[in-house]
C-alpha cells in the first residue's frame, strides 16, 4: 500500500477513534452526574404521607411517598380506540422490512437482504440493490405512549415523567377468543403475544403487528419532590442539574428505588462502554496499517500476533479514556463547577 492510502486510511481510523473517545468521556460524565443525583437525593430524602396536609418542608426537596396512584377516566389508543383504566397505556408496533447485511469489502464484499420486525423504519433506498428490496417510505403505524390525565396520589396530582418510569405490566387483550382490532384499514388478530394486521406464518413487507399494555392503577411508590404549587408531584432536579423521577409498585424502601436506578446507570453506561470499545478496534483497524509500517522490527506486528496487538491497543485506550474521563466528572462535581 502506498503511503498516500495508508495516510488517508490513519486519517479515517483517527477520526473514528476521536468520535469514540467522544462517546466515551460524555458516558462517564453522564453516569457520574446520575449517581451524584442520587447520592444526594438520598441524603436529603424527606417522607410524606399523601394524605397529610402538612408538607413538612419538602416542597422543593427530594421525598419518598407511598400511597394508592387512581385515575378519573380511562386511558383510550386514539388510533386503536381501545379503553383501560390505568396510570398509562403503551402501544408497541413492529413493521416487518428489509434489512441489509455487508460482509467483507472490495471483492469480498457479500450482500445479504433479510426480512426482520423492526419498531423503526428502515430506508431501502440506501440499499446497494434497493429496487429489488423496497420498504415503506412511512410506517402505516408507530408506537406510543398515552398518559392518563389527572392521575393523582392522595391530593397530590402525578407528573408524566413518574407515570413514565412505572413499567407496564398489564397486557391488554381484544375481548373474547375472536376479538380483534381495526385500525387505518387493518383488522389485528391475536397470535402469540401478538396482535398481527396478516397472517402471522408468512408475513409480507410492510405488514404490522402490535402489542398493548398497561401500568395499572394501584399502590406505588416514587422518588420526586412537590412543586411550587404544593399540589403536584413532579421530578426532583438535583444541583448538577440532573433529574430524579423514580416509581414502582407496592411498598418499595427508598433504598432499594434508589439502588435499582442507580444499577440501571451503570448497566447503560457498560452498553455505550462496549459501543465505545468497537469504535477504538475500528479505528486501531484503520491506523493499523501505518502502524505496522511505522513498527516493521517489531514481533508485535507481524503475523497472528497483529489481531492480538490491535485488541490490546483498544482495550488500552477504552480504559485510558474512560478513566480520564470517569476523574474529570468527579472532580468537578466535588469543585461544585457542574452545580445549577
Amino acid at each position: 500500500m502506498g503511503r498516500g492510502p495508508a495516510r488517508a486510511i490513519a486519517v479515517i481510523g483517527t477520526s473514528i477513534g476521536i468520535g469514540a473517545a467522544v462517546v466515551l468521556v460524555w458516558n462517564e460524565w453522564q453516569l457520574a452526574w446520575r449517581l451524584g443525583a442520587l447520592d444526594e437525593a438520598g441524603r436529603n430524602l424527606v417522607t410524606v404521607a399523601p394524605e397529610s396536609r402538612d408538607d413538612g418542608g419538602a416542597v422543593g426537596r427530594p421525598l419518598h411517598l407511598v400511597g394508592e396512584a387512581l385515575v378519573p377516566a380511562p386511558i383510550r389508543d386514539p388510533v386503536l380506540g381501545v379503553s383501560v383504566e390505568a396510570l398509562r397505556l403503551d402501544r408497541t408496533v413492529e413493521t416487518y422490512q428489509w434489512v441489509e447485511r455487508k460482509e467483507g469489502s472490495g471483492d469480498n464484499k457479500t450482500l445479504r437482504y433479510e426480512r426482520i420486525w423492526s419498531p423503526l423504519p428502515i430506508p431501502s433506498e440506501r440499499f446497494e440493490q434497493r429496487t429489488l428490496h423496497v420498504n415503506p417510505k412511512t410506517l402505516p403505524l408507530t408506537s406510543a405512549s398515552s398518559v392518563a390525565a389527572g392521575a393523582r396520589i392522595g391530593r397530590f396530582e402525578l407528573d408524566e415523567a413518574l407515570l413514565a418510569a412505572l413499567p407496564a405490566t398489564r397486557e391488554i387483550l381484544p375481548e373474547g377468543e375472536a376479538g380483534t382490532l381495526s385500525a387505518r384499514g387493518m383488522v389485528f388478530r391475536r397470535s402469540g403475544d401478538w396482535l398481527y394486521g396478516s397472517d402471522p406464518a408468512a408475513p409480507e413487507v410492510g405488514d404490522v403487528r402490535v402489542r398493548l399494555a398497561a401500568a395499572p392503577t394501584g399502590r406505588i411508590s416514587l422518588i420526586g419532590t412537590i412543586d411550587g404549587s404544593g399540589r403536584r408531584l413532579v421530578p426532583w432536579r438535583a444541583p448538577n442539574g440532573m433529574e430524579v423521577a423514580l416509581a414502582a409498585y407496592g411498598e418499595v424502601a427508598p433504598e432499594r428505588l434508589l439502588g435499582a436506578a442507580a444499577r440501571g446507570g451503570w448497566q447503560e453506561a457498560w452498553s455505550l462502554r462496549g459501543l465505545g470499545v468497537l469504535g477504538m478496534v475500528a479505528a486501531v483497524m484503520f491506523a493499523l496499517p501505518a502502524l505496522a509500517g511505522r513498527f516493521a522490527g517489531n514481533p508485535a506486528f507481524r503475523g497472528r500476533r497483529r489481531l492480538g496487538t490491535m485488541l490490546l491497543m483498544a482495550a488500552g485506550l477504552a480504559a485510558g479514556v474512560c478513566v480520564a474521563g470517569r476523574i474529570g466528572a468527579r472532580l468537578l462535581l466535588a469543585l461544585g463547577v457542574a452545580d445549577g
